[in-house]
C-alpha cells in the first residue's frame, strides 16, 4: 500500500524527475532510520508551490487524517535546496507520526531539530557542502532554526543520534 504521493501536476515542471528522485532518496533515508511503521503511519502528500500559494515550505495536517508537505522549490535542478527543505519538513512528519496528528504546533526545539536534520541529510548526501549549509544555518537570525547547526554537531552528524533526541523530546524530555 502506498502511503505517500507527489503531486502529479508537477510532472510538467522542468527537472521533475530530479525532484522525484531526490524526494525518494530522502524518504528512503528516513525509512531506514525511523522504520516503515513511523514513515508510513500517516498518509503523506508532497507538493511544491510554484507561485502565490502561501507560506512555504510547510507541513500541514488536513482533516486530521493526512499530511501535506508543500515545498518552495523554484528550480527542480537545485538538489541541495530540495534535500534541505524536504528533510526539514519530513522531520516534522516524523514528530506527527510519533506524537499523533493532534500534537501541538512545532515549538523552538522541534524546529531546531528539524533544522539539524536538514544539515545531517545534506552531510550524508553531499558532505562537501556541509560547511556551506552549516554557515547558512548559523547565520539565521530566527531562534526557531539557527541552533540546528549546534544540534547537528552535538549529534556528530549522525541521523541515529538525532533520532534518539527526537524520541526523547517526544517523551517530554527537553534536549536543551
Amino acid at each position: 500500500m502506498r502511503t505517500f504521493e507527489v503531486n502529479g501536476n508537477l510532472e510538467d515542471e522542468d527537472n521533475f524527475d530530479n525532484f522525484l528522485n531526490i524526494v525518494s532518496i530522502v524518504m528512503g533515508i528516513f525509512s531506514n532510520a525511523f522504520g516503515n511503521d513511523v514513515m508510513s503511519k500517516i498518509d503523506l502528500y508532497i507538493d511544491n508551490a510554484t507561485e502565490k500559494s502561501g507560506y512555504t515550505p510547510i507541513t500541514t495536517v488536513v482533516l486530521k487524517k493526512y499530511i501535506i508537505i508543500k515545498l518552495g522549490i523554484e528550480d527542480f535542478s537545485d538538489v541541495e535546496k530540495i534535500i534541505y527543505q524536504f528533510s526539514h519538513e519530513l522531520c516534522h512528519y516524523v514528530f506527527y507520526s510519533i506524537k499523533g496528528l493532534n500534537k501541538s504546533k512545532a515549538d523552538i526545539e522541534e524546529e531546531n531539530i528539524c533544522s539539524a536534520m536538514s544539515l545531517i541529510i545534506i552531510n550524508k548526501l553531499y558532505p562537501s557542502k556541509k560547511d556551506e549549509w552549516l554557515k547558512y544555518v548559523n547565520s539565521l537570525t530566527n531562534e526557531n532554526y539557527k541552533n540546528g547547526g549546534k544540534i547537528a554537531i552535538n549529534c556528530n552528524w549522525d541521523i541515529n543520534v538525532l533520532k534518539d533526541e527526537i524520541y526523547k523530546l517526544c517523551n517530554n524530555k527537553s534536549i536543551y
